[in-house]
C-alpha cells in the first residue's frame, strides 16, 4: 500500500507521499511531528508542483543523519542535488561547505551553525531565480540560478539516525509578495 502523510490545511502543502530509494528507513507522524528513523534512503514528497514560495519549518536532526529539503524537483525517480535545489540538513557533510544551511553543490554556507539534537528553524524563499536559505534567523545561502522553475518538494532521510519535522508551512509568492 502507498504510504501518505496527511498535512494540515494551514501547511499549504498536499499530503506527502513516501518514496523509497534504498530500504531500511520508516516515517511516522505523531502530535504534528513527522519523524524518520532507521537506515537507507527515502523521501516524503508533495503531490503537486510549486514554483515561487516561502517554506518555513522546524527540524531536529540526530547526530549522523543526512537529511535535506529538496525543492523544484522535476523527476520522482531522481531526487538529487543536481535535479532539485537542496537546502541541506547535515552538519557532518563530507562537503563541509555545503553543510546545514547550504544549497548542496550550488551555494556554500555562510553563518554556519550547529543543529544536531536540537530544534532549528528553516525559512526557504524561492522567488524567480533567487533561492534564499535562512537558518535560525540568519541568512546562510543565497543562490541566483535559473535551471529549475517549478517542481515538487521532498524531505530526505539518508543514512542512519532520525530527523524530526514540524510546523511545515508553505506560502505561495507572486511577484515577490506572499499570497495569504
Amino acid at each position: 500500500a502507498e504510504q501518505t502523510f496527511t498535512m494540515s490545511a494551514v501547511s499549504g502543502l498536499t499530503d506527502l507521499k513516501f518514496v523509497e530509494v534504498t530500504p531500511g528507513s520508516s516515517w511516522s507522524q505523531k502530535d504534528g511531528v513527522i519523524i524518520s528513523e532507521g537506515q537507507g534512503e527515502s523521501y516524503l514528497v508533495t503531490q503537486a508542483d510549486y514554483d515561487d514560495f516561502v517554506l518555513e519549518m522546524d527540524f531536529k536532526p540526530s547526530d549522523e543523519i543526512n537529511a535535506g529539503v529538496y525543492m523544484r524537483c522535476a523527476d520522482i525517480s531522481k531526487i538529487k542535488a543536481n535535479t532539485c535545489y537542496e537546502a541541506n540538513i547535515w552538519d557532518k557533510s563530507k562537503k563541509t561547505q555545503f553543510r546545514t544551511g547550504g544549497i548542496v553543490d550550488r551555494q556554500a554556507v555562510t553563518n554556519a551553525q550547529d543543529t544536531i539534537n536540537q530544534w532549528n528553524h528553516y525559512k526557504l524563499t524561492l522567488s524567480g531565480d533567487t533561492i534564499e536559505v535562512e537558518l535560525n534567523g540568519k541568512v546562510t545561502a543565497i543562490l541566483i540560478d535559473s535551471q529549475l522553475k517549478q517542481g515538487f518538494i521532498g524531505f530526505q532521510h539518508k543514512g542512519s539516525g532520525s530527523v524530526e519535522l514540524k510546523n511545515i508551512q508553505l506560502k505561495p509568492l507572486r511577484l515577490g509578495k506572499v499570497i495569504e
